[in-house]
């Protein structure tokens, strides 16, 4: 439970602390906002990575308690 609560949190502050700003900042200046990615695909692989363990993980644990 703690776990889906962590990574819940950090996907509402990513899609609700960064992409709010940059949607009124898009708004009022009509430009698109430039985005710097250079570490963007090694954090998603290593969230998602964490992710899947521990749903394996929570899968082989109910698995052995049934």
């Amino acid at each position: 439970m703690g776990v889906s609560n962590t990574f819940g949190s950090n996907v509402f502050d990513l899609l609700v602390g960064l992409a709010l700003p940059w949607f009124f900042k898009a708004l009022i200046s009509g430009e698109a906002v430039h985005i710097n990615s250079n570490g963007l695909m090694y954090d998603s692989v290593l969230l998602l990575g964490i992710v899947g363990i521990t749903v394996r993980r929570e899968i082989n644990v109910c698995y052995y308690y049934i």
